[in-house]
């Protein structure tokens, strides 16, 4: 017969495994769920635009890329009719889109508190405050969730306020929640925090 001893080692081992599947589980239909969210945004705009991914060059979102994701994507959709842009050329419309997501709110709030310290463009940005002018920046979109960050980038040069408040209406519709925080940077500045702005001077920014 098999010790107490042993029995409870078998007992702790089986339990701990359990709650390590059950962790994956909660984590896998999390992350699940965002994908669902960006196959139905796809989706939607077939009509309009081929998504391209292969290839492609993503944005330098600053160390975004080098915070502690479990799920990132990343795509382009391009438009499939030709436009005339803010230079008087006939363009196919470029929409760059990233996310990235988090095992949890903790690992989100990290990955924002060491992205701000150096952000698009090599910048510190301060939660909150709004930035009136931003060298070199590209219009940009950020929705940020519980444990996601959703983003979507443009050229200056395919800029519009009507289109660019467009693209905010569909970010916040497919990926977006009342509790998003969202981050709007136009065309060399301004940076503004537009919705659920945070304290600036909340002590988790600090940690």
């Amino acid at each position: 017969m098999r010790s107490t001893k042993s029995i409870n080692n078998l007992l702790v081992k089986s339990f701990t495994l359990v709650l390590f599947l059950l962790f994956q589980f909660n984590m896998h239909a999390q992350h699940q769920e965002l994908k669902q969210k960006i196959s139905a945004f796809v989706d939607a705009k077939a009509g309009d635009y081929d998504k391209k991914y292969l290839n492609e060059t993503e944005p330098d979102y600053g160390e975004l890329d080098n915070t502690n994701f479990d799920f990132h994507d990343f795509f382009i959709l391009k438009a499939k009719e030709k436009t005339v842009n803010n230079i008087g050329n006939k363009s196919k419309l470029k929409l760059d889109y990233s996310f990235y997501a988090y095992e949890n709110e903790e690992e989100k709030m990290y990955a924002l508190r060491y992205w701000f310290k150096n952000f698009i463009g090599d910048n510190r940005i301060t939660p909150g405050r709004t930035m009136r002018s931003y060298k070199g920046a590209e219009p940009t979109i950020i929705v940020i969730n519980k444990t996601d960050i959703c983003v979507v980038q443009m050229s200056c040069k395919d800029y519009s306020l009507e289109f660019f408040r467009e693209l905010r209406k569909e970010m916040l519709t497919f990926f977006g929640n009342p509790e998003s925080m969202i981050i709007e940077l136009d065309c060399e500045g301004p940076l503004d925090w537009t919705k659920n702005a945070p304290d600036p001077k909340d002590p988790i920014w600090r940690k």
